[in-house]
This record gives C-alpha cells, structure tokens and sequence, in this order.
C-alpha cells in the first residue's frame, strides 16, 4: 500500500522528462521482454499442459500430470494430446483470418477459444467442476487485517513497484502503436502519465483489497492487433463485464474450466504480437551506432536472464544470517534480476541517460563523374 505512492508520484513527473527517460529504445526494449517473457513463462507452458509445477514432471506429489492429478483428464506435461488442443487454437486463429468474413476475423480470438473449448469437452477435458463448486455471488472482502507496515517488506516492495511502472509505459507503448495513435509527443506523454498512476491507484486499492498489486495485462495489446478494435467504449465495457464477472463466480468458474492447453495456444499468439509490437516502437530509432550499443547491452541482460534464468541464483551464497533489512535489500536485487524487461529495461534507460548523443558525420568520400570513388 505505501509503496503503491511511487507510481503515483512518477506519473505527476513533467513529460519533458518522461520523455527523456522513456524514449522509444526504453520503451521498445520493455515491449519485446514483456512479449518474450510471457511466451516463455506463461503461453507455451500452458500449451504443453500447465504453467504451474507440473511442467518439471515430478515423481510425487498433486502436479505429477498436468494440471493437476485432480482434473477430468490429467496427462503429463507435453503429452501430444495437449500440444494438439492448444494447436488447435492456434490454427484456428490463423484460418479463421485467412477465410473468414471481416466481423470474424475481428473475432479470431474468440473463435480459436470457443473450438478448442468445444474439442476440448468432447474429449473430456472438461467437466465443469470449478463451475459447479464456484460460490454464486463473491465479494472482496471476505477476510480483514489490520494495517501495518512491515519495514523489511519495503525495498522488495518497491523493486515490485518499478517493475509495474516499467511494465505499463512498455504496455501503454504497445497499445498506442497498435492503435495506430502517435508512440512519442505530448498526447502520449499524458497517456504514460495517466497509465502509471491508474497502475499506482490500483496498486493501492488492491492492498486495501488484501491483494497483491496489479499489472497492465500485455495480452490486451495482442488483442487490439487481432480484433482491430481500439475504441475506448469497448474498453469500458470491458471493464464493467470484468468487475461483473468477479462479483459472479458461476461465470468465473467457466473460464476457469478452460483446459491449459487451450489458453496456451491462444495466448502465445497474444504475447507474440506484443513482441511485434515491441519491434515497431524500435523501428523508431536512427539504428547508429549509439542505438545499436545500447540495445545490444540491454538486450544482454534480458535475454540472458530469459534463457539461463538461475544464472544469478548463487550471487548471495557468502552471506550468512543477513539482517532482515539486509535481506530485504537483496530481495530487491533479486527481483530486479529475475525479471527480464525490468533488467533490460533499467539498462536501456541508465544507458541512454549517460551516453552522449551520437553526432552526425559527414560524408568524406568525393562521388567523380566516372562512378569511381
């Protein structure tokens, strides 16, 4: 809840200084990790089965088959039967864009869910259980505490917050190039700001809510790229139907009844256009010689960290029974290292602030009649 105020104070930053920390090679960077990241933390897990424990295939335990030994049907992580339903999906997005009518093809999406859905249940994948032990009507609040501050809790909390801030200018980005609506300028600046203090306000109510803070969901951008739809009345309704669905939980037990697999097939190809969105904002660049150094340092980080995720996992091996602060501090660092476009990110943006801007050479080469040089 406290920590929730640096986002809220980032987004009343002037945008002449939004803009030179946040330019489109911070921005663009943060675009292409957060797709990167999610296809491999989240899109192509599910589509082999799960996300959770059960992709390590273990030998005991609830998540020896995916998604857990409990569901209607469980198999082991990567088994051909889920690897077809989430291709399923997936293939169904793309024939449905190829040979579909205009209004279908707006709804791709929604289409490649529904088939997989439906394939799914016929197989028995599905069997409705989270519907039927769904309570009909939840509320937020169903537990207090009492509030409190728990100090050592604070800098781990606040690389959480930078890593949320990062992530929505990134999204933000994403969505106004996918919206076809400028990417730089004073217009996105007001977007960036308003972005990161919703992304701080909801942070705060979400504490108020006993819940972890909330991140802008990247997905969305893949889905203004499928659908074409960027209206802002859309997203309103959108929202209502969200807040409807949280306070009906009949309605959230059948999405919850979505097999893995499915989802996996359809949110790669999400995450994969926030990828290619990343890409545009990058092409933004002058491509020098500076641009080139810098993306290449960040890219060393985020890439690296998305590869060889435990490469940092020894770094406080020599220190012994640290203080809770102290602890607190490393856990910072560590967030920080485990997160691909925060640490792409943070590279990106120290080294665009402290490098010196590139300065336009003359040609010195004489062009004679003849061609030769």
């Amino acid at each position: 809840m406290v920590c929730s105020f640096l986002n809220m104070g980032l987004s009343f930053v002037p945008p002449r200084i939004l803009k030179r920390i946040f330019p489109p090679i911070v921005t663009g960077t943060v675009i292409v990790m957060i797709g990167a990241s999610l296809i491999g933390e989240s899109g192509v897990l599910n589509w082999g089965g799960g996300s959770n424990d059960c992709h390590n295939r273990p030998e005991t335990g609830i998540f020896q088959l995916c998604p857990t030994i409990f569901a209607p049907k469980p198999l082991p992580w990567g088994s051909p039967e889920f690897i077809g339903l989430g291709f399923l999906s997936f293939i169904t997005i793309i024939l449905t864009d190829i040979f579909a009518s205009p209004f279908l093809k707006n709804a791709s999406i929604i289409v490649g869910l529904v088939v997989g859905c439906i394939v799914a249940g016929a197989a028995g994948y599905i069997n409705g259980s989270s519907i039927k032990t769904a309570p009909a009507i939840t509320f937020l609040w169903v537990h207090t505490f009492k509030i409190r501050v728990y100090g050592p809790a604070v800098l781990p909390m606040l690389a959480v917050y930078i890593s949320l801030a990062m992530e929505a200018i990134g999204d933000i980005a994403a969505s106004a190039e996918a919206s076809r609506v400028a990417v730089d300028g004073f217009e996105f600046d007001s977007r960036i700001q308003g972005g990161v203090l919703a992304d701080g306000i909801g942070g705060f109510l979400s504490a108020c809510f006993t819940n972890a803070p909330l991140s802008i969901f990247a997905q969305n951008n893949g889905v203004i790229v499928i659908t074409r739809c960027a209206n802002r009345s859309a997203g309103r309704w959108c929202c209502f139907f969200l807040i409807l669905f949280g306070i009906l939980g009949k309605i959230s037990g059948v999405f919850l009844a979505i097999p893995n697999s499915v989802l996996g097939g359809v949110t790669t190809f999400l995450f994969a256009s926030v990828m290619t969105s990343g890409m545009r904002v990058l092409t933004y660049l002058k491509w020098n010689r500076r641009d080139r150094f810098i993306l290449a340092a960040a890219l060393s980080f985020g890439i690296g960290n998305l590869l060889v995720p435990e490469w940092y996992g020894h770094l406080w091996d020599g220190i012994d029974n640290p203080s809770a602060g102290l602890q607190g501090f490393l856990d910072s660092i560590t967030i920080i290292l485990e997160t691909p476009f925060l640490s792409a990110g943070l590279v990106a943006l120290v080294l665009n602030l402290i490098l010196p801007a590139e300065e336009v050479m003359q040609s010195n080469i004489v062009v004679h009649e003849d061609g030769n040089d």
